[in-house]
Formats: structure tokens, sequence, C-alpha cells
């Protein structure tokens, strides 16, 4: 409740050559040693992840890279991390570092990624050659070192001058303050015991935020509760997996799910909407649709993504072809051959990630939709949400 995810944080990727002073950069920002500083090149050999705040800006992550020069063993597949982090990240720490044709190339990857670039001098207490000075002055890099505080501080001030376009509310114009909230939410074996789903404490923090009040109930609960307290819910919201249990206990109360609102502030719930309306317009008897997972995390046997979605498209597809991955990406599969891609609701990932999947599926005419919209669509009540 307290510590704001990693998935509502901007991302900042720390990028640079081998040895460039990266790993010394991320342990002064943020006062803490997470990265291994050492004189040999190549220390840094996966992202190394550390949150902190910065006025004005708001909750960060910085994400320190291995040396984009690297030409170890593994060059092939730092690459790739490289390229996948590229996508992922809302902004770029660049440090200078004196190969400037090797800087230059990699300056234009970053380029074109459409990313926010801030270019450093590294290491700018040692001397540098005149020539390459003058060759990168037209980046205005910021000379930092990490013995010298005022440097440091300079970089923080630039930083607290970014935009940052903010993940939207969860909830959006449907809550405002003083509105009651009801989640009703599942406690069967999907459920960590103990403790509540990432969603769920998402969507409480934004209502509580909003100054509204949050009721937190099971679906065993909800019909007492909708009974007993003289002022009805504003709005509810719904684990997807019992849309249709919750919607004909709450009548026409304003009903939508955690999934549903996380598509729409992290993607484009318009377009995942037109999307699952192609189910309707599928002729052949064996489409092939690709359910993605942002994150890993083991399957019960009543899993939504494994079990439960796969249930409800055979029962319109007994034949559909049905291929599940997990992970950020989706540029390895075979997207001409699909008919459709349902994503999950991308909690643990950034907006910047999932809008990547997004551009990705339009670019290449495929629809998506995520779960949450598909459930509403299987169980008959999408034109009855809110969103």
């Amino acid at each position: 409740m307290i510590k704001t995810p990693n998935s509502l944080r901007a991302q900042i990727g720390i990028f640079g050559k081998m040895n460039a002073g990266k790993s010394s950069l991320i342990n002064t920002l943020t006062g803490n040693k997470v990265s291994i500083v050492s004189d040999v090149e190549g220390t840094t050999t996966d992202t190394i992840k550390k949150a902190m705040e910065i006025p004005k800006l708001g909750p960060v992550v910085f994400i320190d890279t291995p040396g984009f020069d690297d030409e170890t063993s593994l060059k092939k597949e730092r690459q790739e991390a490289l390229d996948r982090m590229m996508s992922e990240i809302d902004f770029a720490l660049f440090l200078f570092s004196g190969d400037l044709d090797l800087d230059l190339d990699f300056i234009e990857k970053l380029k074109e990624k459409d990313l926010k670039i801030i270019y450093l001098l590294s290491k700018a207490d040692k001397e540098r050659d005149e020539a390459y000075l003058e060759s990168i002055k037209k980046y205005n890099p910021i000379p930092v070192s990490v013995h010298d505080e005022s440097s440091i501080k300079k970089l923080l001030e630039r930083l607290e001058e970014l935009n940052w376009e903010e993940e939207k509310s969860l909830t959006g114009n449907l809550v405002k303050k003083g509105d009651l909230v009801y989640l009703v939410v599942t406690t069967d074996i999907q459920a960590p015991k103990g403790r509540l789903i990432l969603p769920q404490v998402q969507m409480l923090r934004d209502i509580l935020d909003k100054e509204a009040l949050g009721l937190m109930v099971t679906l065993s609960q909800l019909k007492k509760a909708l009974l007993e307290f003289q002022k009805k819910p504003d709005l509810i919201i719904t684990d997807s997996q019992i849309f249709k249990e919750v919607h004909n206990i709450s009548g026409d109360l304003p009903i939508t799910s955690f999934s549903v609102l996380m598509s729409k502030a992290k993607g484009d719930v318009d377009y995942f909407i037109k999307s699952v309306r192609v189910l309707d317009t599928i002729e052949k008897k064996t489409p092939n649709i690709l359910i993605a997972e942002a994150c890993s995390h083991s399957v019960k046997e009543e899993d939504i993504g494994r079990v439960k979605i796969p249930r409800m498209i055979r029962k319109q597809f007994p034949d559909a072809n049905i291929k599940h991955i997990r992970g950020s990406f989706l540029e390895n599969e075979d997207l001409d051959s699909l008919d459709l891609i349902i994503h999950c609701g991308n909690c643990v990932q950034t907006r910047r990630n999932l809008m990547n999947k997004v551009y990705l599926a339009k670019e290449n005419n495929i629809p998506m939709t995520n779960y949450g919209v598909f459930i509403a669509y299987s169980q008959g009540i999408l034109d009855d949400i809110v969103y």
C-alpha cells in the first residue's frame, strides 16, 4: 500500500560503454550500492533496477544496463536484452565515454525508440581529448562525476524538469471524491493466501487517493452488503472471473472489472473492445489465438489464462488453436498467423510496454484484447460494463 510498484514508476535507463561509470552513477544517485563497481570491463552483466523518489518527477526506477560494446561470448544475448529494455523505458541517460563512433551509433538506436535522452559526460573529473569534447558539444552533455556532489545535484535538477506522462488513474473519471466503490474479489486457489493480488491493491490505493470510500467484499458477501448498507455503491469493480455472477447480483449498478480498468489505464481499451468483437465474424472453425501473460507465476488448476479463458474460447470454437506465452514481448511470434491476441491485465509491466505490443498488433492488423474485455464478451455482458 505504501510502496509504489515499479510498473507505475517512470523508467529511466542508464546506457553507455562498458566501464563508462554507469554502475557508479546509479549507486550515487540512489545512495545505495546496488550495482557492483569495478575497473574490470563488463562487470554489469544483467540489468539492475533501483527505485527512488525524485521531487517534481515523482517515483522512478533507475535501470543499470550492460555496456553496449560488449564483446564477450554473451554479446548477442546482452544486446537483445538492451534492445528490449529500450522498448520499455520512458527516459534514457546516455554516458559519453570517449569512443565517438560507438557512442553515435548507439545514440541513433535510442532515437529510434522515440526516447527522451539526457546526455552526460561521465567521469568528468578526468582529462578528455579536446577533439572528442568538441564533437559532442552539440549534445550539450552534463558533466558528471561521482566525486563531485554538485554535478550529481545538477543532474537531479535536470531530471526534475522531465515531463513524464504518468500512467492514468486506474479508475479514471468513474470515481470521484466521496464515492462508494465495492471491490469484489475472489478467495479461490488463484488468490495468494494472506494477501491481495497487485491489481486489487493498486485499485484500492487509487480509490483512496481520490478520497473515495473503498469496500472490499467477496462474492458471497456482495448480496448481503447491498441489502444491509443504506448507500448503494457508485461503482462495482470485480474480478473478471466472476463478472457474470456479480452482474446478476448488482442489477443496474455500474459495473466493471480490475482487468478492464487496467486495460484503459495501461493500454487501448477501445481497440481491445473493437478487437474482441472480431470473434463474431470469424468463420473458420480453427482460429489461431495467442494468450499473452506479462509475468511468470505458478499455474494452478483453475488458472485464468491457462484454463478458464481457453475453456471459454472452446465453447465458441471447440477446435481453436490456442498458444500461451509469458514475458514482455511479441516480436518473436508469428503474428501473421494469428486471429486474436488476448493479453493479461499487465499489472506488473509499464504502459509503454503494453502499448508497444498494441502498436505491433495494429501494424500487423492483428486484433488484440485483454482478459477482462474478453471475459465480459464471452459472458454476454460487454455492453453493460463501464470503463
